[in-house]
Parts: C-alpha cells; structure tokens; sequence
C-alpha cells in the first residue's frame, strides 16, 4: 500500500492514459509529479488520506477526462486547480471535507471559491456530496452552478447539501433561497475614550481600543479591517530626579607613565527609576594616573670623529667611537648592539 509518491516516480511516461492509485494511503503529491503525463485520460486517486493538493498539479494535462478524488480529506480547493483541463468530462470530489478558502478558514466554516470551476465544459459528471459546506452568500454561485448543469451532473445535485449554519443542515444546496445564502461582515464599534496615562509622572502612554461587534462577523462574514487598538503619548508632572552613587573607578587608560582613570554616574527618575535629563552636574569624571616609569631601549650617538693617526711614519691606525646615550637605556629598556669602536688603517 502506497504512502508517498516520489517526485521522479512518473517521469517520461509520456504515453501513460490511465494511472490508478485508488484505495492506499497517500497524504500529498509533489506538485511537478504529473508534469509529463500529457497523454493521461483516467486518474484515481480516491480513498487515499490527501488533504490538500498543489494549485497546478494537472497542469498540462489536456487530454484528461475523468478524475477522481472522493473519500478524501480534502479540505481546500485552489482555484487554478481545474482551470487547466478542458477534456474534463467526469470529476468526483463527493466525501471529502472542503473548506473555505482562504479567509473564513479562520472561523472553521466551510464554502468553495466561485472560481474553482471555471472553465470546465458542460456535459462533465461532477460529484460533491458529502463534503461539510457552509451556506453562506460565498457558497450562493454554488447553487446556480449546479442548476444551471443539472441535466450533465450525475446523482450529485440533490445530495449536496449544507452543514451549516443550523437552520439550513442538511438541505440539498438547490432548495436554499438566494436570500438565505447571507454572510454577516463585522464592524467596528466606536473608539474608546482615551485611558489613563500609564505613568502618575514623566512620560507615558495612552491607549484607545474598539471592537469587531457591531456587529460581529457571522455566517461566514468578513473580519473587520485595521487595528482594534491606537496609542498616544502623555507627560504627567516632573517625577524629580537625582544622581546615583559613582561607580567605580575604571582601569588606568595607560599600562605606565600617566593615563586617566574614569567613573561615572546616571540621573534617574526618583520614582519610576527612567533616565532622565534634569540632573545638574556632569555624569562623568577624569582623573589622573600614574604608572610605573615606561622602559627606554638605548639608542647610540653619532660617530666621534677619527682620530690622529698611532704613529707618525709606516702604517698605523685611527680609531673613532660612540656611546649608548641618546637616549641611554632606562627602566628595563634594551642596550644598544653592535660595536663601540671602529677602526681603520692608514700611512
């Protein structure tokens, strides 16, 4: 027994006309998985578990006659669904439980789109008993849909009948009066006086409300549009306010020499603890810090001049230096590198 169909399980049977997949346990189909049954003039998919089907799964499939989807669950039916079929002859929908769709889905009444059925041709057998549809003025395009094809649909007509509201349960949709298929749209009452001030002092709000009861959305009727609740701001009397205690100290900004050390404080509302404004003086404060002395690497001087030649006649040497003191090393700073002296060779 099937429980799923694979998206590539159809794929290039192109020559298939008739696929049976009654009586298993399907949920769903993947919404491309007929795409290439072009020649395909038979489908049934009754007594499976489907509840919902993607708005253009029979795209495409011109030549289909018949297709069955009874003893489902059903609950929606997209309104392209069927657009795309213009060989439908035989279309079986009855016990499934189709619902409104989409807006009075939230108030758990049940009606079909006027448009589900558009462009289907006369002459098509359409089952829908046993399905749960609320009659209300959405259902009313239903009635004379089916009174204007009751000769072309088969043992359906009568049997289709309402579930709601009350006093139309189980009339056959045919003998509702017209004025009986009604919906009731909410309104708005008018709004509230503004409350009061959610805060005794400083700044608030005030909050307005209406509601969707005058009257009530009933029998399938719209909800009322826009919002039920509107706010605005309001300033009661300065609550006073005073600075908190200074924090801490925060670190030296210098790891050595000298750097600066800050704390701070914040004005509040006495009462509602809110930052406030009104506070005199300056929330913050500077000083100074001093850190032990930073260390100074050694950098040599300039080169001495050369000096007198060692001896006074043949070969001999002259010689010229430097030292480590511009600046000479301090506080753990490196010493220079290199050579102290140099020396060269002369006549």
């Amino acid at each position: 027994m099937l429980t799923e169909i694979p998206e590539n399980a159809l794929r290039n049977l192109t020559q298939l006309m008739t696929l049976n997949l009654r009586s298993n346990r399907l949920r769903d189909f993947p919404a491309t998985v007929f795409r290439d049954l072009v020649k395909l003039r038979s489908f049934n998919a009754g007594l499976n578990k489907l509840s919902t089907l993607p708005g253009r799964l029979f795209h495409g499939l011109n030549d289909l006659q018949e297709l069955y989807l009874d003893n489902n669950a059903i609950e929606s039916i997209p309104e392209e669904l069927f657009q795309d079929l213009p060989s439908l002859k035989r279309l079986h929908l009855h016990y499934n439980k189709i619902k409104t769709f989409p807006g009075n889905a939230f108030r758990g009444t049940w009606s079909l789109q006027e448009r589900a059925f558009v462009g289907l041709r006369t002459g098509i057998f359409t089952l829908l008993s046993g399905n749960p549809f609320y009659c209300d003025c959405k259902l009313r395009w239903l009635k004379a849909w089916l009174r204007s094809k009751a000769k072309y649909i088969h043992s359906s007509a009568s049997s289709t009948t309402c579930s709601q509201p009350d006093n139309l349960k189980g009339k056959p949709i045919l003998q509702v009066a017209n004025e009986q298929f009604t919906c009731v749209d909410g309104q708005w009452t008018e709004w509230s006086p503004w409350n009061a001030c959610s805060r005794t002092c400083g700044s608030g709000t005030q909050v307005s409300i209406r509601r969707c009861t005058n009257p009530p959305p009933g029998r399938g009727g719209e909800e009322c549009k826009g919002k039920d609740i509107k706010t605005k701001s309001c300033n009661g009397p300065d609550c006073g306010a005073s600075w908190t205690a200074w924090s801490e100290w925060n670190e030296c900004s210098k790891t050595c020499s000298s750097g600066n050390e800050v704390r701070t404080r914040s004005c509040q509302h006495s009462l509602t603890g809110l930052s406030s404004n009104s506070c005199t003086g300056s929330p913050q404060e500077t000083r100074i810090c001093t850190r032990q002395p930073c260390s100074v690497d050694g950098v040599w001087s300039s080169w001495s001049r050369w000096s007198s030649c060692s001896v006074t006649c043949s070969w001999g040497t002259r010689v010229r230096a430097r030292t480590c003191d511009s600046p000479q090393p301090q506080y753990g700073g490196k010493p220079c590198l290199k050579e102290v002296l140099q020396q060269r060779s002369v006549i």
